[in-house]
């Protein structure tokens, strides 16, 4: 593919995926066709049924529990960093999440004496390689909010000079270049783990069906952490003997006016399929759509991850949407500051993965799902970020 038209393509991406999340309240950091992949997901190694449904039920009572702050690394000194500035690139600030992640960003700069600014790339790749010029001439670290590394990476200075952090861009693996964000380049990530959130979606399935899945994945292989989220999802569904697998691919572009088609073309060339698993709960909102529509609510569900509240709704309602684990992007904000002040202090990266929680009806009874404090337990973060720098209330 020439310079030009992968520039165009991430471009239209970008676009898509910014309008997409204006409606859906979703975030998934970016990174084809239709060519279903039929797979079978039983292995020669497979687990009893009964014994990996009990562990499913284990997994997900453990991910069910409210959040709790548990320091991400060692305490450090904010003192020596008093007047720094920080520059938060934004792939897009009309994107509610990031919006809600920028925000926490800036609250956290506040209480730790640092300057944040926000740079708003508008899905402009463009103006992503800008602000990122901007952030090595003019400021003392930079985070990178939603931002493609590989778009960048060719113009992040040293991370010795200028720490970037990797926010939701990526499974964090704190060993790995950039804390999974595949380059040197990067200093920390912060993001969830996507991987951890596909386990979660197909351990709700293999319960669901009694360890008799038929699955079929949806995934967007442009996304960057999809391939997480799916390799989650298959490490669960090919330990199951009586569980069967498909996978599909749909381009960003398409969520709004294929995936809904797609769900009920899936349910109507196998009459045995019992459970769908889109990667992301924006994607799972429009296969939601295409199982009611193919009047297969009472034999098919669907599960995903994000826990975003439009679609946390749907499960409150009833729907067949089931469960969708997700992190709270208030504590993904202070973590990624707490990144970039270790960054500035010459300090080793602090732990790179933001909590989940897991949610389905049980749990989404009565709550206020745009309430982020009510729907992860009321976690403590920002006083345990504050205890971690020393600072007073």
């Amino acid at each position: 593919m020439q310079a030009g038209e992968a520039g165009r393509h991430l471009r239209r991406a970008l676009v898509v995926l910014a309008a997409l999340t204006l409606v859906l309240g979703t975030v998934a950091g970016c990174g084809g066709d239709d060519g279903d992949e039929a797979e079978n997901g039983t292995t020669p190694a497979g687990e009893a049924g009964g014994d990996l449904v009990e562990q499913a039920r284990s997994e997900i009572e453990q991910a069910r529990e409210p959040l709790e702050f548990e320091p991400p690394g060692s305490e450090i000194d904010v003192s020596e960093v008093q007047g720094k500035r920080v520059l938060v690139l934004s792939v897009d600030q009309r994107i509610p999440a990031l919006a809600a992640v920028a925000s926490a960003i800036r609250e956290a700069g506040g209480v730790a004496g640092v300057q944040v600014s926000t740079f708003d790339a508008r899905s402009d790749p463009s103006r992503m390689q800008q602000g990122v010029r901007q952030a090595s001439q003019q400021a003392d670290a930079m985070i990178l909010l939603g931002i493609p590394i590989a778009l960048v990476e060719q113009n992040l200075p040293p991370k010795e000079q200028v720490p970037a952090v990797s926010v939701l861009n990526n499974e964090p693996v704190a060993d790995d270049p950039g804390q999974g964000a595949g380059s040197d380049r990067v200093y920390a990530s912060t993001a969830p783990s996507y991987f951890r959130g596909g386990q979660l979606a197909a351990y709700k399935a293999i319960v669901d069906t009694d360890a008799a899945a038929n699955v079929v994945i949806f995934n967007t292989s442009e996304i960057t952490p999809a391939a997480s989220v799916v390799s989650g999802m298959r490490d669960v569904l090919d330990r199951c003997d009586e569980c069967t697998v498909r996978q599909n691919d749909t381009p960003l572009a398409e969520w709004a006016t294929a995936l809904t088609g797609k769900a009920q073309s899936e349910i109507r060339r196998n009459p045995d399929v019992n459970y769908l698993l889109p990667i992301f709960d924006g994607m799972a909102i429009f296969v939601t759509a295409g199982i009611n529509q193919a009047g297969a609510a009472d034999r098919v569900q669907n599960a995903s991850f994000n826990a975003t509240p439009a679609a946390l709704k749907l499960i409150q309602n009833g729907d067949p949407l089931t469960a969708d684990p997700g992190q709270p992007n208030g504590w993904t904000g202070w973590a990624a500051l707490d990144q970039a002040l270790r960054g500035m202090l010459g300090e080793e990266p602090a732990e790179p993965e933001i909590p989940q929680r897991y949610f389905d009806a049980e749990n989404l009874e009565g709550v206020n799902v745009d309430d982020e404090a009510e729907l992860f337990g009321d976690p403590d973060y920002e006083g345990g970020f504050r205890e971690l720098w020393g600072v007073d209330d």
